[in-house]
Protein backbone atom coordinates (compact mmCIF):
# COMPACT_ATOMS: atom_id res chain seq x y z
CA UNK A 1 0.00 0.00 0.00
CA UNK A 2 1.61 3.37 -0.90
CA UNK A 3 2.28 5.81 1.64
CA UNK A 4 -0.49 8.11 0.17
CA UNK A 5 -3.10 5.75 1.37
CA UNK A 6 -1.84 4.61 4.46
CA UNK A 7 -1.55 8.77 5.46
CA UNK A 8 -5.12 9.18 4.38
CA UNK A 9 -6.20 6.27 6.56
CA UNK A 10 -4.36 7.10 9.54
CA UNK A 11 -5.20 10.83 9.52
CA UNK A 12 -8.85 10.22 8.45
CA UNK A 13 -9.08 7.78 11.81
CA UNK A 14 -7.19 9.98 14.29
CA UNK A 15 -9.29 13.26 12.46
CA UNK A 16 -12.49 11.34 13.59
CA UNK A 17 -10.98 10.64 17.15
CA UNK A 18 -10.13 14.42 17.66
CA UNK A 19 -13.47 15.54 16.33
CA UNK A 20 -15.08 13.62 19.05
CA UNK A 21 -13.27 14.33 22.03
CA UNK A 22 -13.09 18.22 20.61
CA UNK A 23 -17.17 18.46 20.24
CA UNK A 24 -16.99 18.41 24.41
CA UNK A 25 -15.66 21.71 24.23
CA UNK A 26 -17.19 24.98 23.66
CA UNK A 27 -17.16 26.69 21.32
CA UNK A 28 -17.32 24.33 18.62
CA UNK A 29 -15.40 26.30 16.22
CA UNK A 30 -12.64 24.39 17.93
CA UNK A 31 -13.49 20.88 16.39
CA UNK A 32 -11.90 21.90 13.07
CA UNK A 33 -8.74 23.17 14.51
CA UNK A 34 -7.98 20.26 17.52
CA UNK A 35 -9.09 17.88 14.76
CA UNK A 36 -6.73 18.46 11.72
CA UNK A 37 -3.46 19.43 12.94
CA UNK A 38 -3.06 16.83 15.54
CA UNK A 39 -4.40 14.24 13.36
CA UNK A 40 -1.79 15.25 10.27
CA UNK A 41 1.01 15.01 12.98
CA UNK A 42 0.61 12.19 14.39
CA UNK A 43 -0.02 10.41 11.09
CA UNK A 44 3.41 12.35 9.80
CA UNK A 45 5.26 10.79 13.20
CA UNK A 46 3.52 7.67 12.58
CA UNK A 47 4.99 6.98 8.86
CA UNK A 48 8.26 8.73 9.67
CA UNK A 49 9.13 5.82 13.23
CA UNK A 50 8.44 3.21 10.96
CA UNK A 51 10.36 4.73 8.03
CA UNK A 52 13.34 6.55 9.64
CA UNK A 53 13.05 4.91 13.31
CA UNK A 54 11.88 6.09 16.54
CA UNK A 55 14.91 7.96 16.85
CA UNK A 56 14.36 10.34 13.76
CA UNK A 57 10.80 10.51 14.98
CA UNK A 58 11.77 11.62 18.34
CA UNK A 59 13.40 14.79 16.69
CA UNK A 60 10.97 15.35 14.30
CA UNK A 61 8.35 15.36 17.49
CA UNK A 62 10.51 17.67 19.36
CA UNK A 63 10.55 20.14 16.18
CA UNK A 64 6.69 20.20 15.74
CA UNK A 65 6.50 21.11 19.68
CA UNK A 66 9.24 24.26 19.42
CA UNK A 67 7.77 24.67 16.18
CA UNK A 68 3.64 24.96 17.92
CA UNK A 69 4.98 27.00 20.87
CA UNK A 70 6.45 29.75 18.42
CA UNK A 71 2.31 30.03 17.20
CA UNK A 72 1.49 31.34 20.09
CA UNK A 73 3.24 35.05 19.94
CA UNK A 74 2.02 34.74 15.92
CA UNK A 75 -1.51 34.12 17.30
CA UNK A 76 -1.41 37.17 19.88
CA UNK A 77 -0.62 39.63 17.51
CA UNK A 78 -2.95 38.57 14.96
CA UNK A 79 -5.52 39.02 17.89
CA UNK A 80 -4.23 42.41 18.68
CA UNK A 81 -4.52 43.34 14.76
CA UNK A 82 -8.07 42.67 14.65
CA UNK A 83 -8.98 43.72 17.80
CA UNK A 84 -7.75 47.42 15.99
CA UNK A 85 -9.80 46.50 13.13
CA UNK A 86 -11.66 49.40 12.11
CA UNK A 87 -14.37 47.26 10.38
CA UNK A 88 -16.93 45.24 12.32
CA UNK A 89 -16.97 41.54 11.82
CA UNK A 90 -20.19 39.48 11.80
CA UNK A 91 -20.42 36.05 12.11
CA UNK A 92 -23.69 35.44 10.83
CA UNK A 93 -25.26 37.33 8.23
CA UNK A 94 -28.75 37.07 9.75
CA UNK A 95 -28.42 39.10 12.55
CA UNK A 96 -27.69 42.62 10.44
Amino acid sequence: MSEILIRFFIGGAVVSAFVNVSDLLKPKSFAGLFGAAPSVALATLGLTAAREGASYAATEARSMMVRSTSNAPAARANVQAASSCPYEFVDDPSTQ
